[in-house]
C-alpha cells in the first residue's frame, strides 16, 4: 500500500477542531473492533497481546474525538514503554484489521516525520481524507477496498 503524507497544518486544523477525547467514546470504539473482530473469528487480545494493546488502548483513545491523531514513534514508546519494533508490528496489524489508515506527516528534507492514525468509522473519516491527504472520492474507496483485500 502507497505511504500517505500530509502537513502538520492540515492534521493540527482536524485535531483542535471539534470534541475532546473521551473514555467513553474509546470504550465504544474498543467494542465495535471487538465485535468485528469476532464476527471475523479473531479474538482482540489474541491479536493485540500485552504491550500492543497498550497501544492500542492510547490510539483509539487519541483518535476518539476527531477521528485523526498524530505522535511520535518515539514518543509513543516512551508513553506506552514498548520498542519502535513493537510499534511496527501493531501498526501492521491495526492496519490489518482494516479499520485504521496509517500515514505520516511530511517532514522538510523526507517523508519520515511523525505517524498519522485516520479511524475510518469516524463520521469525519472522509472528510479528513479529503482535506488532510487530499484524496477525491474516488480515490477514498480506492484505498479503502485495497485495505480489505485479504494479504
Amino acid at each position: 500500500m502507497k505511504t500517505l503524507t500530509t502537513t502538520n497544518q492540515r492534521v493540527q486544523f482536524f485535531i483542535s477542531y471539534g470534541d475532546q477525547c473521551a473514555r467513553d467514546n474509546k470504550y465504544k470504539r474498543l467494542k465495535r473492533l471487538e465485535d468485528d473482530l469476532l464476527s471475523k473469528g479473531q479474538y482482540i487480545t489474541e491479536l493485540f497481546p500485552r504491550k500492543q494493546w497498550q497501544l492500542l488502548d492510547e490510539i483509539v483513545y487519541n483518535t476518539s474525538a476527531n477521528g485523526i491523531c498524530k505522535i511520535g514513534t518515539d514518543t509513543l514508546s516512551t508513553k506506552v514503554g514498548v520498542s519502535a519494533r513493537t510499534i511496527s508490528t501493531f501498526n501492521r496489524k491495526l492496519e490489518a484489521t482494516g479499520q485504521y489508515i496509517i500515514g505520516r506527516l511530511r517532514n522538510s528534507k523526507t517523508n519520515c516525520g511523525k505517524l498519522v492514525y485516520v479511524d475510518v468509522l469516524h463520521p469525519n473519516f472522509k472528510e479528513i481524507m479529503r482535506e488532510c491527504f487530499l484524496l477525491s472520492a474516488n480515490q477514498i474507496a480506492e484505498l479503502i477496498a485495497e485495505q480489505e483485500e485479504p494479504t
